[in-house]
């Protein structure tokens, strides 16, 4: 059962209320659209319609669902990591707090998707196959990325003994995090690349006409991580991948190796924060499948998670405030409080959703 910290719980709600009080439109607020104009699986920019497919959510939970492009699978959660009441009563009252009163009340949805034609591999894979867990990340002082080490050791152990699912040891989840900052830093970001030594020795080394091979809009080399794939791991059926939202952002030249490591780019925290803030929105982790490119070679694509299966927890009234007004929406210790609160309901919705699907 979860339980958020009355400190925590009391610093989301009252910060998140003072913030969103300044967030709400002028003249009425949040309009609403019914869920027959806005389907449960509605994915546009019309926050509207996303309210109105909230309230169709509302209506199914705990059952798969067939959407335009996969499987869903939703709950909802209330201000102290409880699922929330669906009595017609209740679903009355949780459908208002959803259209008008969304900034005020910090309830939280979780949805498990699977792409169209997967289910039966995502479990099969699960089942059967060995999977990779990546770490879970955590913001220092000076807001960089590291791994966090007690929350990545607690999902190992909670996925493989309470779970059953057939994971790579810890050790691994540490070479994997080693390679995939090298790759980082391979990438040679053009936004900030001074300072970072690979990128200056690329620059020395490459000519002009050969340095726009590296020119991509992917913050990470998937090429290193795929030489490590065949290195180590060649049964490797799949990767849960941990924080998706920041790790394919831009955002993620602010990772280093660990705490005591040097900064792969040097700039002050405020820079930081307003880099990693637009990132550090919600709980996911993705199931990303390792293809076979032939009979010898497996590998990742080059965007990781563009096709695959995910589970992810929001806290809505924080995407509500980025939607309509970013300028009032939380700062960063106020995201990671947040972020505190979907981990700890991630960690019972998805991992209850898994052990459905690997039985």
């Amino acid at each position: 059962m979860l339980k958020l910290s009355q400190s925590c719980l009391l610093l989301l709600s009252v910060l998140l209320v003072g913030c969103g009080t300044q967030g709400t439109r002028s003249g009425g607020g949040f309009s609403s659209v019914s869920p027959e104009d806005a389907p449960f699986d509605y994915k546009g920019d019309d926050y509207a319609k996303r309210l109105g497919a909230y309230e169709a959510q509302f209506k199914r939970p705990h059952q798969w669902l067939t959407g335009e492009n996969g499987q869903y699978y939703f709950a909802f959660f209330d201000a102290a990591g409880q699922p929330t009441g669906l009595t017609s009563t209740q679903l009355s009252q949780a459908s208002r707090v959803v259209k008008s009163q969304l900034i005020a009340k910090p309830y939280a949805v979780a949805t498990f998707f699977i792409p169209s034609g997967d289910h039966q591999l995502i479990k099969r894979l699960l089942k059967q196959q060995k999977g990779l867990l990546t770490p879970a990340y955590k913001l220092t002082d000076e807001l960089e990325i590291i791994p966090d080490i007690d929350r990545t050791t607690r999902l190992f152990h909670e996925y493989r003994n309470n779970y059953g699912l057939r994971l790579a040891s810890l050790k691994n989840t540490l070479k994997y995090h080693v390679r995939f900052v090298a790759s980082v830093e391979s990438q040679c970001p053009t936004r900030e690349s001074q300072g970072i030594t690979s990128c200056v020795m690329q620059s020395w080394m490459m000519s002009n006409s050969l340095s726009n091979v590296f020119n991509t809009d992917n913050p990470y080399n998937v090429t290193l991580l795929n030489r490590l794939l065949n290195q180590e791991w060649p049964k490797l059926g799949y990767i849960l991948l941990n924080d998706q939202p920041v790790v394919e952002s831009p955002a993620v030249v602010n990772m280093k190796f660990a705490n005591s490591s040097k900064s792969m780019k040097q700039t002050i925290p405020a820079k930081r924060a307003q880099e990693i803030k637009p990132y550090w929105n919600r709980s996911r982790w993705d199931i990303v499948i390792v293809k076979n490119s032939d009979q010898s070679r497996r590998e990742l694509a080059e965007k990781m998670t563009e096709e695959s299966a995910y589970c992810e927890v929001k806290l809505l009234p924080l995407e509500a405030l980025d939607q309509y007004n970013p300028a009032t929406a939380p700062n960063i210790h106020v995201r990671e409080k947040a972020k505190e609160f979907t981990d700890n309901i991630a960690q019972q919705f998805c991992g209850k959703v898994i052990q459905q699907l690997a039985r």
